[in-house]
């Protein structure tokens, strides 16, 4: 609910909980205020994947030409993520 918060330990322990498998938990916990949204008002995984993957990039968690090429089917790149030149909204929510 809005307002309250969760830590990726509380979010692991919980999935354990109901039986998830070890290699299926998250390895990370995003907070966002919103979803990028399609124009059809569905949430942008294209969109999704660049923002996330470009953030791996810059932490050091994989190489940029990993990303580029994970990335180069929806025709995005790393660069143009970390530059600004595709716009990833995070205030929109489906209605």
């Amino acid at each position: 609910m809005k307002g309250e918060t969760i830590s990726l330990d509380e979010l692991i322990r919980y999935l354990k909980g109901l039986g998830i498998a070890v290699f299926s938990l998250p390895e990370r916990l995003e907070i966002v205020d919103g979803w990028p949204l399609t124009p059809k008002n569905a949430i942008d995984k294209r969109r999704l994947r660049a923002y996330i993957t470009a953030k791996a990039v810059e932490e050091g968690a994989i190489r940029k030409e990993f990303g580029n090429d994970y990335l180069k089917r929806d025709k995005f790149s790393v660069d143009d993520v970390i530059q600004g030149k595709v716009k990833i909204d995070f205030a929109q929510t489906p209605t």
